[in-house]
């Protein structure tokens, strides 16, 4: 785009930046490239052309570019990723603590011409990307980031084949690992991934089982954002002139998933996954699949099975009592209710807020009766500080079985606040608290939580289902500090019934 210093061609942006806005999607700009001109090795072999892998002779060039890019697109270009996979040689030759010099540049920079913008870090990729993060953590770069990229590619084996979805799983326990180690705790996006080059995974049928698997892995392990990688091109190709079968597959997904929460998955030593929703139509749902290839599933009693869907998008009428056949494809299979009596759902906007020194954030809770529903309904704000510093507006409200009714939870920020609201450790986050997080391509949900010994065995059982442990000691920070990002659950209770919702609150 920039042609000689200070020479501009933005035609090509101009145009993807005007058709997206057309479409009402926003929009992530990944730096890098850096023109040959401005290369400190201009001659180097480089993804791209020569010398865009090195960087910049003179940092004074890049923090122009920033500074022409970040004010042209002001409103219209929400995210910048600072640089596209720095532990890839194609991509990056420079030094760790260079990209973390050209990010303490770039940050201010894009916050004073656009203070709505937010800055990710360069996204590492692969199965040892977090070494990379750890350490641009090392060298300081998570202060010049509101979030952290990655790019979670599961690989392929010896032979040239895409490793399976659930691979995915060590790469995200990693990330974690390395934020948690170095007490990182800002949200996490998944900018790049697919089974890449399409000859790694040539059958249609397994392309669309890796697409509905990879989605359901992003939201049960916490990742907040998840780009596909990609729609037309060669790599995870979902569209050729018309839709792929992948490319059905993840339309169907999001009507299954869009709207949607997510309590659980389990999954057993023979390969056997078991996803539990409670979707948009009020009914309960299982996404199904076994990672080695057909198995049976013998559904529960209560389930109530009627009705399973396929990712082509049809549907037919099962037994309720009859084993359900499965393979890699995922299914989805429809039955009882979520509620079977009087009841209540809880709805919350916004999901996330930001705090500012000794400020405070409101969260608006939305109470909704089902069939009839008039009891009281108590409200608190749980596994947060003191009541002071987490206050509900009203504490009780009275249900009249018809109408929804609002309460106001307000969130002050202090230091006696920080110590109380002590993040939790990543691996762990990913086990429980990451079922929360819904990946970018669907609208972030928050799942609605009956609490009790049945989740919290849920919750020990994915632990060590999913290896929660770091890769080494945490750190011993002494008192935890104001600035960080804290996950509140806000409750609602009448008798045996309990729901929650958990919210995200950063606080600067």
């Amino acid at each position: 785009m920039e042609l000689s210093r200070g020479n501009y061609d933005w035609s090509k942006l101009d145009s993807i930046v005007e058709y997206m806005q057309g479409k009402g999607v926003d929009l992530l700009f990944t730096f890098g490239r850096t023109p040959q001109w401005a290369s400190s090795s201009p001659a180097q072999n480089c993804a791209g052309g020569p010398g865009q892998c090195a960087p910049p002779s003179d940092f004074n060039d890049w923090a122009t570019f920033v500074q022409a890019i970040a004010s042209r697109y002001k409103g219209r270009i929400k995210y910048y990723e600072l640089w596209n996979e720095p532990d890839a040689e194609r991509f990056w030759t420079g030094t760790t603590v260079q990209l973390v010099q050209m990010a303490k540049l770039a940050y201010p920079i894009i916050k004073q011409a656009d203070p709505a913008a937010q800055v990710l870090t360069p996204a590492p990729q692969g199965v040892n990307g977090y070494l990379w993060m750890e350490g641009y953590f090392a060298a300081g770069g998570q202060q010049y980031a509101d979030t952290v990229a990655f790019h979670g590619y599961p690989g392929y084996d010896g032979q040239n084949r895409a490793n399976a979805p659930e691979t995915w799983i060590k790469i995200l326990l990693n990330m974690n690992s390395a934020l948690a180690y170095y007490n990182v705790h800002k949200p996490l996006w998944d900018t790049e991934f697919s089974w890449e080059f399409n000859d790694r995974l040539a059958d249609p049928t397994q392309q669309a089982a890796f697409v509905a698997r990879m989605y359901v892995l992003h939201w049960l392990y916490g990742v907040d954002r998840a780009y596909w990688d990609m729609w037309d091109g060669s790599t995870g190709t979902l569209w050729m002139g018309q839709e792929t079968p992948a490319g059905t597959a993840y339309e169907v997904m999001t009507r299954w998933l869009a709207g949607a929460s997510l309590d659980t998955c389990k999954h057993d030593d023979q390969g056997t996954w078991t996803c539990h929703l409670a979707r948009a139509n009020g009914l309960q749902s299982w996404i199904l699949w076994n990672v080695n290839g057909p198995a049976e599933v013998q559904p529960d009693g209560d389930w109530a099975l009627h009705t399973e869907y396929d990712l082509a998008g049809r549907n037919h009428e099962i037994s309720a009592s009859a084993p359900v056949e499965i393979s890699t494809l995922p299914v989805m299979v429809e039955g009882a209710p979520a509620s079977t009596g009087p009841d209540f759902y809880l709805a919350v906007s916004p999901n996330s807020a930001l705090i500012t020194g000794n400020g405070s954030a409101e969260f608006k809770v939305t109470l909704t009766p089902t069939a009839g529903f008039h009891q009281s309904v108590n409200l608190s704000c749980t596994g947060g500080p003191t009541t002071q510093s987490c206050a509900v507006s009203p504490p009780t409200v009275a249900m009249n079985g018809t109408s929804p009714m609002t309460v106001i939870y307000t969130v002050t920020s202090s230091s006696a606040f920080a110590k109380a609201m002590a993040p939790l450790s990543a691996p762990f986050a990913a086990s429980v608290l990451g079922l929360l997080l819904v990946p970018g391509s669907f609208p972030r949900q928050r799942f609605i939580l009956r609490f009790g010994l049945g989740v919290m065995l849920v919750a020990l059982l994915l632990l060590g289902a999913c290896g929660g442990n770091p890769t080494r000691a945490q750190k011993s920070s002494g008192d935890i500090p104001t600035v960080g990002s804290y996950t509140l659950t806000l409750a609602a209770g009448a008798g045996k019934i309990s729901h929650g919702t958990y919210v995200t609150l950063d606080v600067q």
